[in-house]
């Protein structure tokens, strides 16, 4: 669930890729999570051992996450996290702060 007080603690430039390669910081960002072939927008929430990905009950509309791992090159049908674009970071803030 995301909370409103969370919104200094946003990584809005967190690598997915290099997360667990060096040490992480502590924190939240957002990010597309797909199970199942369905791609859900997630609170993703970092400490130095500890991960955790909560989809939001408060969905974009449409086929914008889909469209986001498209521009990507990613197949919405692979399992995963993902990072969100500029069109996901500006319906997150418009719409969750």
């Amino acid at each position: 669930m995301y909370y409103p007080q969370t919104k200094e603690e946003i990584r809005w430039n967190l690598s997915l890729e290099s997360e667990f390669t060096a040490p992480r910081p502590a924190g939240y960002t957002f990010v597309i999570d797909v199970l199942d072939n369905e791609a859900r927008l997630a609170l993703y929430h970092m400490k130095q051992n500890y991960s955790q990905s909560t989809t939001l009950d408060i969905q974009p509309p449409g086929d914008m996450l889909e469209q986001a791992l498209r521009v990507q090159g990613i197949s919405p049908d692979k399992d995963g996290l993902y990072p969100i674009n500029k069109e996901v970071r500006s319906w997150i803030e418009n719409t969750l702060f």
